[in-house]
């Protein structure tokens, strides 16, 4: 599969700069919509078995930009994150990749699941 990004709670603006960039590398970047964020991570990567299910996420949006690496390897993932780095580039303050874990949660789960662990991070320094 083509290595894919699904971005969340980032502007218009910064989602056009990241899908021009990459599209040089043939990634796919995705801007997922809040309404979606109750659908599994592995159907918003479209991994084969994943199918989208009638629920409709209402509440608030995210606080925080949040990036999902899939269907990418180790070497591909560190060449996004040092052009991520690259001036210009969005800030985005959660990145993970997709896991065998992660893929069957929801986007609401896993943004909470990762805020916990930075908050313990911080709190434990």
């Amino acid at each position: 599969m083509k290595p894919t990004l699904l971005c969340y709670h980032i502007s218009t603006e910064d989602y056009h700069k990241m899908k021009e960039l990459l599209a040089l590398l043939n990634y796919n970047v995705l801007l997922i919509p809040k309404s979606d964020y109750l659908q599994a991570i592995g159907t918003l990567a479209s991994l084969p078995g994943y199918a989208r299910t009638a629920s409709r996420y209402t509440g608030a949006d995210f606080e925080e930009s949040m990036l999902v690496m899939a269907h990418m390897n180790e070497a591909q993932a560190d060449q996004l994150l040092m052009m991520l780095r690259m001036p210009g580039m969005p800030i985005l303050k959660r990145k993970v990749m997709l896991t065998d874990t992660n893929r069957n949660w929801t986007s609401t789960a896993l943004y909470q699941h990762i805020s916990a662990e930075i908050a313990s991070i911080r709190s434990s320094n």
